[in-house]
């Protein structure tokens, strides 16, 4: 183990007889769980480095750990078989045999009650910890997997393949899986920044991207040298990335780039802040580092952002959305017209209202203005900027993290939860006033 600031080896933990295939944390940091080919699982006291427990089985080689949210059950995946087992104690919950040739990955729900896992068939499969039952199997990629993991909330997935993609998938299984591509090889591992926002990946052509949920786009992409690495994890603050390849381990610091002329005086006017303001709701990349620049100058931009967020709870609320609905049957052309308007630049946050209208029978004008207004929401890749504007400002407060930003948080979670931008909030305020409490 090494230190993440400093880089300097901390500590060694020797047993294996074999290879170690895989390594994972949990949740506090305090224990460590390995595997190998040597047919064990260790868990490991980190402070101390001493082996607390063995488990496994020597006949079968592990091939992958993962521990719960909870860190009071942990998963082992070897070449036949799944085991879920008593952290404390080791015991066996349940155990399940595997008929894909082999388990390569494990993926444990936020809340510990779904345990995802991929077979060397390629399938995926998701299963209740508590009973072992089989409740979903979302997705089959066209080569091996190679990275799966649950996003914070439970109700969706990501996994990456050789097969040169990443997939986005319903944990129920229930909706068609939303495809990634365009780059050059396979792909070789994935991770998810805790707070869900972000997804990093790194392919066969060496890059490393990571890809902002909500826009559907690429927030940034950069290269490590010494060829692809194999593994990548984000710290639990979601602000470095960790990669291993085949010359090295390297940290990412993924905030604002350190060689950027300092623009903190000219960004704290009010022409700046409302730049600033501007690009938050532009392509990925340029609103990330507008919300850091707003970040690095937190008396101007706090009082800024709580202002600019104080009358947008109402983005896109069910109570405008039916309104607009209702609008596109007036008898007023400028009405529907614009009332169409409206519901294009909600996008996808208007569609099963739409769904749910078009299902009522409506007049063959309002049928044709909501068929056209789906196959919009249908073709767009994420949210339309003005939501995105919103959680990334959302954003900008958590990555302020001060009291002040925190008490903004809390005051915008306070609202109707049926509003993404609530929810977002309340989400970004229990990170925050975690990290604080650190």
């Amino acid at each position: 183990m090494r230190d993440s600031n400093t880089g300097k080896e901390t500590r060694r933990l020797e047993g294996h007889t074999d290879t170690v295939n895989g390594v994972a944390f949990a949740a506090d940091g305090g224990r460590l769980l390995s595997c190998s080919v040597d047919g064990t699982a260790r868990l490991w006291t980190v402070a101390t480095g001493k082996e607390e427990r063995r488990l496994g089985d020597p006949k079968a080689k592990m091939q992958v750990v993962a521990f719960a949210p909870d860190g009071k059950t942990v998963a082992t995946g070897a070449e036949g078989h799944v085991c879920v087992r008593d952290a404390s104690d080791g015991q066996a919950i349940h155990r399940w045999e595997d008929a894909g040739r082999g388990i390569v990955a494990l993926a444990f729900s936020g809340d510990g009650k779904r345990l995802a896992s991929a077979s060397r068939d390629r399938q995926i499969s998701i299963r209740d910890t508590a009973s072992g039952e089989v409740v979903a199997r979302p997705h089959r990629h066209r080569n091996h997997v190679t990275g799966l993991a649950f996003f914070p909330d439970g109700g969706g997935l990501a996994s990456a393949s050789r097969d040169s993609t990443v997939c986005l998938f319903s944990a129920a299984g229930d909706k068609e899986p939303r495809q990634l591509g365009g780059w050059d090889g396979a792909v070789r591992a994935l991770a998810i920044a805790p707070d869900g926002r972000v997804l990093a990946w790194v392919s066969n052509d060496g890059a490393i991207r990571l890809w902002e949920v909500a826009s559907g786009q690429e927030r940034r992409v950069f290269r490590s040298a010494g060829g692809p690495a194999h593994a990548l994890a984000f710290a639990g603050d979601g602000r470095r990335l960790a990669t291993a390849g085949p010359a090295a381990a390297l940290i990412w610091d993924l905030g604002r780039p350190r060689d950027e002329a300092d623009t903190s005086k000219m960004d704290a006017t009010a022409d700046g802040l409302a730049a600033l303001w501007r690009s938050l709701a532009s392509e990925p990349s340029s609103a990330d580092e507008a919300s850091w620049r707003l970040a690095t100058i937190p008396e101007a931009a706090l009082p800024f952002l709580r202002d600019r967020l104080a009358d947008r709870r109402d983005f896109a609320a069910p109570e405008n959305v039916a309104r607009w609905i209702k609008d596109l049957d007036s008898p007023r052309f400028a009405a529907r017209q614009s009332a169409t308007e409206d519901l294009a630049s909600v996008g996808k946050l208007a569609e099963p209202a739409l769904t749910e209208a078009l299902k009522s029978g409506p007049p063959l004008d309002v049928r044709q203005r909501v068929e056209r207004l789906l196959a919009l929401a249908a073709k767009a890749d994420g949210l339309p900027p003005a939501a995105l504007r919103l959680g990334r400002a959302v954003e900008t407060l958590e990555r302020i993290g001060t009291g002040p930003a925190r008490q903004a948080l809390k005051e915008l979670a306070d609202g109707p939860k049926d509003l993404r931008i609530v929810r977002d909030a309340h989400q970004s305020w229990k990170r925050a006033e975690g990290r604080a409490a650190n």
